[in-house]
């Protein structure tokens, strides 16, 4: 797979995101068993959604980009903030106790598989 459409599938994937916990926050805070969300959850899953749209516009922008460099600080940047997010996941769950479910089990092994990824690209030969 070339790099250009790696970044498009991960934009995709970020709108979705994204547009999930902007717009749909309460039902993304049901899907990790949280039932009656505080208007604070609320806000900052659509701040979260924000920045993962925002993240997607620079992914999508910078698709065709001839600078190998910046594309893979972009892509070692997301590999940060996805694997960051599971490890803190995991620190959640094995360290403060908090409750997991099977879709943070399943949410967080594609992240992970996501982040890996990044990784992959960002260290992969650029093929035009």
């Amino acid at each position: 797979m070339k790099t250009s459409y790696f970044l498009i599938a991960l934009a995709i994937y970020g709108f979705v995101t994204g547009g999930m916990l902007l717009f749909t926050p309460s039902g993304s805070l049901a899907n990790f068993g949280i039932t009656a969300p505080d208007k604070h959850h609320i806000l900052i899953l659509q701040y979260l959604g924000i920045a993962d749209i925002g993240m997607s516009i620079i992914l999508l922008l910078s698709r065709n980009s001839t600078d190998s460099q910046s594309i893979r600080n972009i892509l070692l940047g997301m590999a940060f903030i996805l694997i960051g997010n599971v490890l803190k996941g995991l620190y959640d769950v094995y360290v403060v106790h908090i409750p997991a479910n099977t879709y943070f089990w399943v949410d967080y092994s594609f992240t992970l598989l996501v982040g890996f990824a990044c990784v992959y690209f960002a260290f992969k030969k650029n093929e035009k």
